[in-house]
């Protein structure tokens, strides 16, 4: 498991590209990887902040940091 891992889930769940998911699996990693009700908010941000999404989209793109 790892970024890569993540990064592959990411474009999966989320429809984009493997370079963007990436990116969103580096940048957003540290506030995804253990969701608390703070870091929660922190890390749809970070997602929403590279890619457009729903509110489902979230709950699964959240769901593919689990495999750091």
């Amino acid at each position: 498991m790892g970024i890569g891992t993540v990064a592959a889930c990411l474009g999966a769940v989320l429809g984009i590209g493997g370079t963007v998911a990436y990116l969103i699996a580096v940048a957003c990693g540290s506030s995804c990887v253990a969701p608390t009700p703070v870091t929660a908010v922190i890390c749809a941000a970070c997602i929403g902040a590279y890619a457009v999404l729903g509110a489902g989209g979230i709950a699964g793109a959240v769901a593919c940091f689990n495999y750091l």
